[in-house]
């Protein structure tokens, strides 16, 4: 439908006409910016950033097949949470000698000034990944340049000297380990070969046949195998009883078989790495009761289990195998059977010289290997880059940003207060006013109901539903039932001296309540005892039906086309009844059987062609025989053309204005248009009338009922000034301002 856009018009003249009071705020605003970021620009801050490499060694000597060894350590992820670990800021303390370098590790944990200098460093420290690298970037902030470069380094040597004695460490335990396998080893291998000397000596036999020796080398071959797998399964079962121990820490090294690299195992054991890491980590900060301790020693437990599962499954399956191996070894033995005894004695004689042989071979080998990374001391971490010392801060002041933004704020700060200034105007906001600029009377004021409920002590309620504004659900005593009484009796008064029984009820605009009062002045004249219908002749926007409760169509568009007699589509109070409205009222209001509605019915593509036909003109001469007084609830005026029809076929138009919400141009304009048609303008409601907009009514009207029995008392000119001021006042105000604001987009959107 067309739109009548009025509300941004109004709003650009208002900055047109406050432009000095927003150039005065942006101005204002701009400087104090500029002054504030000076005043509150924070100290200079320098970053130096250090590069380290880390490049991960994991393959160490093993006894039987390699091994790798996972720690916290392996993971790229996890290093850059170990160099803001307190042993290496430790380190870089002492460097940088902050910390005594004959302090122990224990002493400075409890001690909590010693803690304070490493936390204190931990929290200049980030660290950094280089994408699809390496690389870690220590980054330190200081606001001394020369300190920062000097913590950075100092980080990254104390880091690469940690990791240097973390691995090499695991190097000197292997070789530990396979120096006493060797001595063990060798001893038995002397045995072994002394025990086939005397056999050979003491039975004359120096070798077996072709036949006897191929059986007995499979047989050994099945044995070796079968022992790998018992050893596995030994392996395991430890590592699953040191599990079910609960006392692994970070650091501790465990075994993986090559094999295992890429299994599930492999996977749940890095997790659990890096969990004891984290656990550490803040065990240093918090104690075992903490619930980030609690939480991660959960998280400990589940993978734990889960790894214990996995053993489980590994060492049933390496047990099935050793089955099925174990019915190929006793085949073989049984077939050994048949050879002389002192065959098979030699034969095992020389499968135990062989067995210790090959596996001290081995052992050498591999303390060779280990004497060589022992050596050559595996380092991981190199420093790529160290750090330098920073020429300019990360956090200039940004004075142009801070101007930018505060003149943005006093633009905005601008408007505010020239809308606030303007709504403060007393041009048509006050009802004095109103009569001598449209020059019609004020036939009645409604005042807000808001306001009632806060004179109250209540919670006001905004979003009311819609019912709930009836006159029949409030208080008889309220001013707002007083309000329209005093309506109602100048309503009467027309009536009787002019002889008008038909009332059409307008607005310049949408949402200021029109169709509300339209019901409460129906209801009020009905309560009185006169035959009242209340007809919905707004046929674009109807909301009768809804408040209550009852069916929209059919009604007036269907009369008008001649499709059902009015007297068919006439509500009575049986179907006010029926569409919710409680019982307890209607027993209280017996008067209400004298209202009728007629609903707007079906909505037509024509609606401003059916209001000025002839058939609406038959339907208003009708129902004004049969009722007292009619009241008909239209659009409003500008918007549509629809009321301007209308109102040429009605005795007597009101026109209701919410106080304070259209610009005085607006309304002047919606009287124009009606005089145009020479409509009877009988005068003017106003609606939602709060106190800053009629002191004296509010001051000699509302305080006498909610003060009864006490004389009326003329509010103060101070009184009413602190009053303006009240938190009330100003969330009323604000909320008006952005009402006003969003009003344009709102009937923007509608219009879409």
């Amino acid at each position: 439908m067309p739109q009548y856009e009025i509300q941004l018009k109004d709003l650009i003249r208002i900055l047109r006409r406050r432009r000095n009071i927003i150039f005065f705020s942006m101005i204002v605003l701009g400087v104090l910016s500029i002054v504030f970021a000076k005043l509150q620009s924070p100290s200079l801050l320098y970053q130096a950033i250090a590069k380290v490499n880390y490049d991960q060694t994991r393959s160490l000597a093993g006894i039987t097949s390699p091994v790798y060894y996972f720690s916290p350590y392996d993971n790229i992820n996890s290093q850059t949470k170990i160099i803001t670990s307190f042993p290496v800021l430790e380190k870089a303390a002492k460097k940088l000698g902050y910390l005594n370098k004959k302090l122990s590790s224990s002493e400075i944990l409890k001690s909590k000034e010693h803690m304070a200098v490493i936390l204190g460093l931990e929290g200049q420290i980030r660290c950094e990944i280089e994408e699809n690298t390496n690389i870690i970037n220590i980054k330190v902030t200081s606001i001394d340049p020369a300190m920062a470069s000097d913590i950075a380094n100092a980080v990254a040597e104390g880091y690469r000297d940690y990791n240097r004695e973390q691995i090499n460490k695991r190097t000197i335990d292997t070789k530990d380990f396979i120096e006493k396998q060797l001595n063990l080893v060798g001893g038995r291998l002397n045995d072994a070969e002394e025990n086939l000397k005397n056999f050979q000596q003491n039975r004359n036999i120096v070798a077996l046949d072709a036949q006897a020796s191929n059986d007995l080398n499979s047989l050994a071959d099945l044995e070796t195998e079968y022992e790998k797998l018992n050893r596995e399964n030994n392996d395991l079962s430890a590592f699953k009883r040191r599990l079910s121990s609960k006392t692994i820490s970070g650091g501790e090294i465990f075994p993986i078989l090559e094999e295992d690299i890429y299994s599930n195992l492999f996977k749940l054991n890095t997790e659990l790495q890096k969990l004891l890491l984290e656990r550490d980590e803040l065990m240093t900060v918090y104690t075992v009761n903490h619930p980030k301790i609690i939480d991660l020693n959960d998280k400990i437990n589940n993978v734990l289990n889960l790894i214990t599962v996995d053993i489980t499954s590994r060492i049933s399956s390496n047990g099935v195998r050793m089955a099925n191996l174990n019915k190929d070894i006793t085949i073989y033995k049984e077939r050994g059977a048949e050879y002389p005894a002192d065959n098979l004695s030699l034969a095992k004689y020389e499968r135990e010289v062989k067995l210790q042989s090959d596996l001290y071979a081995e052992l050498s080998s591999k303390y060779q290997e280990i004497l060589i990374q022992e050596s050559g001391m595996v380092v991981e971490v190199g420093i790529v880059a160290p750090a330098l010392v920073p020429g300019a801060p990360i956090n200039p002041p940004k004075i142009f940003s801070s101007l930018f933004i505060g003149m943005l704020l006093g633009l905005f700060l601008g408007i505010f207060f020239a809308i606030v200034m303007e709504n403060l105007d007393t041009s048509i906001g006050t009802i004095e006013d109103v009569e001598s600029y449209l020059e019609i009377p004020v036939l009645g004021v409604i005042p807000s109901i808001t306001v009632m409920t806060e004179q109250k002590g209540e919670e006001p309620d905004v979003e009311h539903h819609r019912a709930s504004l009836l006159t029949i659900s409030m208080d008889p005593k309220s001013p707002v039932i007083e309000a329209y009484r005093s309506l109602r009796t100048n309503l009467i008064f027309l009536h009787q001296e002019k002889g008008i029984k038909t009332f059409m009820v307008t607005s310049s605009s949408l949402q200021e309540g029109k169709t509300i009062n339209c019901i409460n002045i129906a209801v009020t004249l009905a309560l009185g005892g006169y035959r009242t219908l209340l007809v919905e002749a707004d046929l674009r926007r109807a909301t009768i039906a809804k408040t209550f409760g009852i069916e929209r169509s059919p009604g007036l568009s269907e009369v008008i086309l001649g499709i059902v007699p009015w007297r068919e589509v006439t509500r009575d109070i049986n179907d006010i009844l029926l569409g919710g409205l409680e019982m307890d009222t209607l027993i209280k209001s017996p008067e209400l059987a004298n209202l009728s509605i007629i609903t707007s019915g079906a909505f037509p593509t024509n609606p401003s062609e059916l209001l000025s036909s002839q058939q609406m003109a038959k339907f208003i001469e009708e129902v004004k025989a049969e009722y007292d007084l009619v009241i008909f609830d239209t659009t409003p005026v500008l918007p549509v053309t629809d009321a301007v029809l209308l109102s040429q076929k009605i005795e007597g138009v009101i026109i209701l204005y919410e106080v304070g919400k259209i610009a005085r141009g607006v309304l002047k304009r919606t009287k124009s248009h009606l005089d145009s048609v020479k409509a009877n303008i009988l005068g003017i409601i106003l609606n939602n009338v709060r106190p800053e907009y009629g002191p004296e009514y509010y001051d000699y009207h509302y305080q006498y009922y909610y003060e009864e029995g006490k004389p009326p008392r003329r509010v103060s000119d101070w009184e009413r000034f602190k009053e303006s001021f009240s938190p009330q006042h100003i969330s009323r105000t604000i909320a008006d301002i952005l009402a006003t604001l969003a009003r344009p987009f709102r009937k923007k959107e509608e219009k879409k």
